[in-house]
């Protein structure tokens, strides 16, 4: 669907048809979720890289290990994990989005305009 949201609006208040306004109402709703998927992609490579960095500097800091380094890896090591299962649980609600549109596809397909 091409249309603009308010070419939609106009399709979707004009259509006598339910068929017409059931399937642009879950067009638009299936966009919405695709955006929402690809917005928090960008969120968990941003969090990804801030992992990677973390962990590049708490290797250094290893290597280098001295009494007052240790309070700063043990910090650096816990924002880790906080952060690894954050974008677990991103990941997680991604696939929760993406598999709600492929459900709102199938039942499109599967309902039979009378």
């Amino acid at each position: 669907m091409n249309q603009s949201p308010l070419d939609e609006l106009r399709a979707t208040s004009n259509s006598k048809d339910l068929w017409d306004m059931l399937n642009v109402a879950i067009h638009r709703d299936i966009q919405n979720d695709l955006s929402l998927g690809r917005q928090l992609m960008v969120v968990v490579r941003e969090l990804q890289a801030n992992i990677n960095m973390r962990h590049t500097l708490i290797d250094d800091l290893k290597a280098n290990l001295k009494d007052n380094k240790i309070a700063t890896i043990l910090f650096f090591l816990e924002l880790q994990d906080k952060d690894i299962a954050f974008v677990r649980d991103l990941l997680i609600k991604i696939d929760d989005v993406l598999k709600r549109s492929g459900e709102k596809e199938e039942f499109l397909s599967s309902v039979k305009r009378h």
